[in-house]
């Protein structure tokens, strides 16, 4: 597989964008920065991952150094490991508290918004594990022209490992969790060593339960094409390799010589490869905007 090389870190622009509201099915609001592009009717659809939010990561660079197609950068509910708002009208949500299945809830009233905007092409850009969304929404609602996939989390399990290594852990850490769940207190918290540093009883048991191989068959059963990036040094570089050759959709991508999980100072690789797979999807050259 060809390895990309790395290019050189873009300057500042300065680019104009509008703040909206997104209501979800279940009765979420949601904010979302929206970028318009002049008489384009494509737009990149763009998902952080845990913990970030609609100013991360792609969602940063890509709406200035694609200025020829719009953009959307939805706060999705498990933005910057949101948590319960103390306001007796809301339930709590998002971030630790995070059920799985909210992604997809969020992805399609943000399709819904889009479709009310005009836009006839919509690419999903997912980020981490905004990537595990991108992939996992699959044909379950409005059907997308596209999907890009960065770093993209294919599995809900992996943090199990490093919360609970030691032998016994887990079992124990499931049952306290299964235990708060029967006795009515499925969103109560439990510390962890690192990352989320703490999450609640019903999401720990919900992410253990999910079946191997769940996202890449979620990703199979949509046809629309995919660009699936990743940085060269991250542990899962060999991971991904495999699962890009197992997606049965057209697609294509690879590592980034030298890139870590973020794409610090590989923003002009990413940029030429979104540029060129939306090309390809639209029949209409992308241009990127040049550093300045």
């Amino acid at each position: 597989m060809a390895v990309i090389p790395r290019p050189k870190t873009p300057g500042l622009a300065r680019i104009s964008t509008e703040l909206v509201t997104i209501e979800t099915a279940d009765g979420w609001v949601l904010d979302a920065l929206h970028y318009p592009a002049r008489e384009s009717r494509t737009v990149l659809l763009h998902l952080h991952g845990k913990g970030a939010n609609m100013l991360g990561v792609q969602a940063r660079f890509l709406p200035e150094m694609l200025p020829t197609v719009a953009h959307l950068s939805l706060n999705m509910r498990c933005h910057d490991l949101a948590y319960n708002t103390d306001r007796g009208d809301r339930p709590v949500a998002g971030g630790m508290y995070e059920r799985l299945d909210d992604g997809k809830v969020d992805i399609a009233a943000a399709i819904s918004f889009l479709r009310g905007e005009g836009y006839e092409l919509i690419v999903v850009c997912g980020h981490s594990s905004g990537g595990y969304y991108a992939g996992e929404y699959g044909v379950t609602g409005d059907p997308v022209a596209g999907r890009v996939l960065l770093s993209p989390l294919f599995t809900n399990t992996t943090a199990l490992g490093w919360w609970y290594p030691g032998d016994g852990e887990l079992e124990a850490a499931l049952t306290h969790a299964r235990a708060l769940v029967d006795t009515g207190r499925p969103d109560e918290i439990i510390a962890l060593p690192s990352w989320y540093w703490a999450i609640s009883a019903r999401s720990l048991l919900e992410r253990a339960a999910q079946p191997e191989g769940l996202w890449l068959d979620a990703v199979n059963r949509d046809s629309s094409p995919v660009l699936m990036m990743w940085g060269e040094t991250e542990d899962r570089n060999a991971a991904w390799s495999g699962l890009l050759a197992q997606i049965d959709a057209p697609a294509v991508g690879g590592p980034i010589d030298g890139s870590d999980h973020w794409y610090g100072g590989y923003e002009t690789v990413v940029a030429d490869a979104v540029a060129g797979f939306v090309s390809g999807l639209t029949g209409v050259p992308v241009a990127v905007r040049a550093s300045e």
